[in-house]
C-alpha cells in the first residue's frame, strides 16, 4: 500500500502493514461469520471519509462493493492509486464529504495527519 512517509496513518502502516491491523482483524472475523447466516456478502460497504484506503481495500474482500467518500484531494489522490495498484474492482471512490445538509465548505488539510483534516468554519 502507498503511504506518505510524514502522516500518523503512513506511519502506522509502515511499522504494522495496516492501520488499526487488530480491530480491523476481529471485525474481519466477526464479519466473515455473519456471512455464514445472512447474505452479508452481498451487501454494501460504506466508507465514510476513506484517507488513502486502509479500511476501504480491507473491506473489498468481505463485501460486494465498497464505496468510499474522500473530500479530501490530497487523500483522495492516495486512495486511487491504492484502489489500481492493487487491481481492486469493487470499490468505488466518491470526492464527496457526507453531512446532514447540502452545502459547498471549505477543507483545511491538516498537515501530518490527513485523517484530521476537516472544515473551515
Amino acid at each position: 500500500m502507498a503511504v506518505f512517509v510524514n502522516d500518523y496513518i503512513g506511519e502506522a502502516i509502515i511499522a504494522e502493514v495496516k492501520y488499526d491491523k487488530q480491530n480491523l482483524e476481529m471485525t474481519a472475523i466477526i464479519l466473515t461469520e455473519l456471512c455464514q447466516t445472512t447474505n452479508l456478502k452481498d451487501s454494501v460497504c460504506l466508507d465514510v471519509g476513506a484517507n488513502i484506503g486502509n479500511h476501504a481495500l480491507h473491506y473489498s474482500t468481505i463485501f460486494k462493493q465498497v464505496i468510499a467518500f474522500e473530500p479530501n484531494p490530497v487523500a483522495y489522490k492516495l486512495l486511487e492509486a491504492n484502489v489500481m495498484k492493487n487491481r481492486i474492482h469493487n470499490i468505488k471512490i466518491c470526492t464527496t464529504a457526507l453531512g446532514q445538509r447540502l452545502e459547498t465548505r471549505t477543507l483545511s488539510i491538516y498537515e501530518g495527519n490527513l485523517g484530521m483534516s476537516s472544515f473551515a468554519p
